[in-house]
């Protein structure tokens, strides 16, 4: 299986580059569609079973380069994402249509400078996006006072690392994150990321009153490495991403893609409620092999920026 070499950067998956069909490992991708963004604005889809993706055409009319996906659990809507440009714009995305159709939602009074090694996300709880990443950007996108749909940009404390961490005193890189209990009404979330530098899954430091990461603050600590089942830690290339899937039982799993391999791991073995200082390694339980995707459209046509599951409706 492709995670358990000690191996997982951009140079150590240059021979893998057409190897993109879906072998399911110890823990199986969720029985969810799975949508990916390439670098040339198309989106994928991976189907419950499949093993390869399904072309479903390329997003234009954005003016730009869409560089995050994601699904708002607050919507309900299986079918409809929203994505951001590298200009800042905010999009409404249909992927049942065809071709895919878009509608402007906002545009970010703030603009996030961090290109690809970036991430957006929905909060659960908050119902807001944040868009966050290597370049160490904390931003959040709220509903203005009026009721309008994401109009706010709210510039919180850039990322840093916790004294007493691991990491103190080093740079965050971080290049994906996601939100846990990713469900409509939710009452609690914890915020996961990669930090692709330290090769590690990290989190906010401090929670909220009730429970949930406290992301303004910016400040980061360490969970710890990723590792395969033999133990041998991994490394994470500068463009993986992640998304985070909560199942009817409210257990959640973080799936992930690193250039065109999909991982998973089950955030029931990671605790992130250690102390600061103390971490432990973190568990990657399926990867992806097999044969090239078939020819021409199908094919995946450029390297994947972001991935969004669609959520469970409530």
């Amino acid at each position: 299986m492709a995670l358990t070499t000690a191996a997982i950067s951009a140079a150590a998956l240059t021979a893998q580059a057409q190897t993109t069909s879906v072998k399911q490992g110890v823990t199986p991708l969720p029985a969810r569609n799975i949508y990916a963004l390439t670098s040339d604005n198309a989106i994928y889809v991976l189907r419950p079973t499949a093993t390869q993706w399904l072309r479903l055409g390329r997003v234009d009319g954005v003016g730009g380069s869409l560089i995050g996906i994601d699904f708002r659990p607050a919507d309900n809507t299986p079918n409809i994402m929203y994505g951001v440009t590298d200009g800042g714009q905010l999009f409404r995305i249909n992927v049942a249509t065809n071709p895919i159709s878009v509608a402007q939602v906002s545009q970010m009074s703030t603009q996030f400078i961090g290109g690809y090694s970036g991430l957006m996300d929905f909060n659960p709880v908050a119902n807001a996006l944040r868009v966050a990443g290597a370049n160490d950007q904390n931003l959040a996108v709220v509903n203005g006072t009026d009721g309008s749909n994401l109009s706010t940009t709210v510039a919180q404390t850039r990322f840093t690392y916790a004294a007493g961490d691991l990491a103190a005193g080093r740079d965050p890189e971080i290049v994906g994150g996601a939100y846990s209990n990713n469900l409509a009404g939710a009452t609690a979330t914890i915020f996961y990321m990669i930090d692709h530098a330290q090769d590690t899954l990290v989190t906010i430091s401090t929670l909220t009153a009730t429970g949930s990461s406290n992301t303004a603050t910016g400040v980061l600590k360490t969970i710890g490495p990723f590792v395969d089942t033999s133990g041998r830690r991994l490394r994470i290339a500068p463009t993986t991403d992640i998304d985070i899937f909560t199942d009817s039982t409210g257990r959640n799993f973080l799936v992930g893609a690193s250039s065109r391999i999909l991982f998973t791991v089950d955030l029931s073995t990671v605790n992130p409620n250690l102390p600061v200082g103390q971490t432990q390694n973190v568990l990657v339980r399926s990867g992806v092999s097999g044969t090239q995707l078939a020819a021409g459209s199908q094919s995946l046509s450029g390297g994947i920026f972001d991935i969004a599951i669609a959520p469970l409706a409530r």
